[in-house]
């Protein structure tokens, strides 16, 4: 019973408990709705307020929006006033420039016809001027032909003087020849002995010294090797000559040999290339290159002269007989006579000298030379070979060692013959001399006017062009041990008429006795005796075969081996107004492949072009 009064006063409590917080959330909901009402009532105030602030606001923007309005329709009328205004004025201008433009056309056409006024009347007074002109190159003309026709008529009165001077010398020159003959039968009995002595074992074959006996219409000549030669004394570049001579006069009545101690250029290679034995010529230098110290000496090898050390000792061909009598001035043709103190040939009548006639045609031949001295200067040790190019190209001048001295020699006594130009062929030679040498890097540097190919005379006939080539196989030699030497090619192109060419002489000059090029063996060479042949000018059939070799598949081939191409292209054909100026020099950037260095039409070698060939070379070189 306890339990449950407690219990009920429990339930009692909750109820009252409950009934309370029933009113107390009552009111709080009273008050929550009064303040509500309360906020609604202020936030319904402020939107009166809000909306009354705006409704003015909206006013105030009205009249100003009517103010901007009525502004915006003034300055309207007043832009459209400028407008107007503007307008007129650009009408105005308009009118003006057009006016202006009228004027200026009308002066541009009135100018314009007193410009074209004074050109008919320039033309006009040009074609009066050469009017004028070719009167008096009239004129000049045959004043020059009857000065032409005076000259002629000395040169012929000159002329017969000239061959009744010679009539009397050949007079003389009987004279004298009975007076020799008479002489010579006197000599006979004392030849006779010589003879005798020369026919019986003599003291030639009791020494073993090699020699040959040779007989010609005048003179008994016997030729004998000696092993030796003595030091002989001179400058540092040039030896003494005639004290080379005391060399073979161990023997009486000897002395050295030389080109002029034959006949003809033809006893001198029989005895040099046939008779003398093999084993007792030297080839060139000797093989240790550091023996070349100053103080020279000279011998004759199969080569022609070369200088070696005082100190070296090399076999010396001597001679016995009397030297024959020279006649030089028998190397100069019809047409020309010889100079002696310059040992050249030159043309009787100057005007008719192709240097003088046109030097810009046909003077680039001593220019050409010079410029490939001043290349060969910028280099030492030059290893240098020759082809001479006209109808049929040979190399005369095989690929060794020489100075700078001796080439110099050599360049300037070279021939000049004015005949066809091969360059392809040239280029096939020298690719295939230039494949030979044991060497990684290699130039061939071409001097040319940039011209076709042609043939000679003989050939296609006349009316074709002529041209000589010079080709100059030119490896440098390495320095001691490292990598192998550069070699170079020169060809250059000469033109010229009225020189005759002149019996080389000199150093380095080497004998008529060539090999045979390998396509043509057949044509022309007869083999001279140890693996040597002399060359006899071929047929027109072969001179046109060689014009199967094209310049543009050649210079290919030269670069295809790896061999740098310097095109030096020169002469009259880059002048612009020449009629085969536009094909010359579609030519030249074939062959060249457009890597050609252009020089003048005048044969201008300047330091320019130089320059621009020796980098060339330098950079190949690196």
């Amino acid at each position: 019973r306890l339990e449950d009064e407690e219990l009920q006063r429990q339930r009692d409590k909750e109820e009252q408990e409950r009934l309370e917080e029933e009113k107390r959330r009552q009111e709080e909901e009273e008050k929550r709705k009064k303040e509500q009402e309360r906020q609604q009532l202020e936030e319904l105030k402020r939107q009166q307020e809000l909306e009354e602030k705006a409704r003015q606001e909206l006013e105030k923007q009205m009249k100003e929006q009517e103010e901007k309005i009525r502004k915006a329709k003034e300055d309207e009328e007043k832009a459209r006033i400028r407008a107007r205004k503007a307008k007129e004025d650009e009408e105005e201008k308009r009118k003006q420039r057009v006016r202006q433009h009228l004027q200026e056309e009308a002066e541009k056409k009135r100018k314009k016809e007193e410009e074209e006024h004074k050109k008919r009347k320039k033309q006009l007074d040009q074609l009066q001027e050469e009017l004028q002109e070719q009167r008096d190159e009239e004129e000049r003309r045959k004043k020059e032909e009857l000065e032409l026709a005076k000259k002629r008529a000395a040169e012929e009165k000159r002329l017969q003087e000239l061959e009744e001077e010679r009539k009397r010398k050949e007079k003389e020159l009987q004279e004298k020849i009975k007076k020799v003959e008479e002489k010579e039968r006197a000599d006979e009995v004392e030849e006779g002995k010589i003879r005798d002595e020369f026919n019986e074992k003599t003291i030639f074959e009791k020494l073993e010294i090699p020699h040959v006996t040779m007989m010609t219409p005048k003179v008994l000549r016997t030729y004998f090797w000696l092993g030796t030669v003595h030091a002989v004394g001179g400058t540092d570049e040039k030896p003494d000559f005639v004290e080379l001579h005391d060399v073979c006069k161990i023997f009486p009545g000897s002395y050295v040999a030389s080109r002029e101690a034959f006949l003809t250029d033809n006893d001198f290679a029989d005895i040099m290339g046939r008779n003398i034995l093999e084993q007792y010529w030297k080839n060139d230098y000797p093989r240790n290159e550091c023996a070349d110290m100053p103080r020279t000496t000279a011998v004759l090898t199969r080569n022609g002269y070369v200088d070696v050390p005082r100190f070296a000792r090399l076999p010396v061909l001597c001679v016995f007989g009397t030297l024959p009598v020279l006649k030089k001035y028998k190397v100069c043709g019809n047409g020309a006579h010889y100079i002696v103190n310059e040992d050249r040939c030159e043309c009787i009548n100057k005007e008719f000298d192709g240097t003088i006639i046109d030097p810009d045609t046909y003077g680039g031949y001593e220019k050409t030379l010079n410029f490939m001295k001043k290349i060969i200067r910028a280099v030492e040790n030059v290893r240098v070979g020759i082809i001479i190019v006209n109808d049929y190209p040979t190399i005369t001048l095989p690929i060794n060692y020489y100075n700078y001295n001796e080439l110099q020699a050599a360049i300037d006594k070279l021939s000049y013959v004015a005949r066809s130009t091969k360059i392809g062929y040239s280029l096939h030679l020298a690719r295939e001399a230039l494949n030979k040498e044991k060497t990684d890097h290699k130039a061939v540097i071409l001097i040319t006017d940039g011209h076709f190919d042609t043939c000679s005379e003989k050939c296609w006939g006349s009316g074709h062009s002529y041209g000589y080539t010079n080709i100059v196989l030119n490896p440098i030699p390495a320095p001691i041990l490292p990598p192998p030497p550069l070699p170079f090619i020169f060809i250059g192109p000469f033109f010229g008429g009225g020189f005759n060419p002149i019996i080389p002489a000199g150093p380095i000059i080497p004998p008529p006795i060539l090999h045979p090029p390998p396509l043509f063996p057949h044509v022309g060479w007869q083999p001279a005796g140890h693996g040597t042949y002399t060359h006899n000018t071929p047929g027109d059939t072969a001179e046109k075969n060689l014009l199967n070799y094209k310049q543009d598949s050649e210079a290919s081939k030269v670069m295809n081996d790896g061999i740098e191409l310097v095109y030096i292209a020169v002469g009259p054909f880059l002048n612009r107004w020449n009629r085969e100026h536009n094909a010359v020099m579609a030519n030249i950037r074939n062959v060249a492949k457009g890597k050609a260095i252009i020089g003048t039409s005048k044969y201008a070698f300047d330091n320019k072009l130089l320059k621009q060939t020796i980098n060339r070379v330098c950079n190949r070189i690196e």
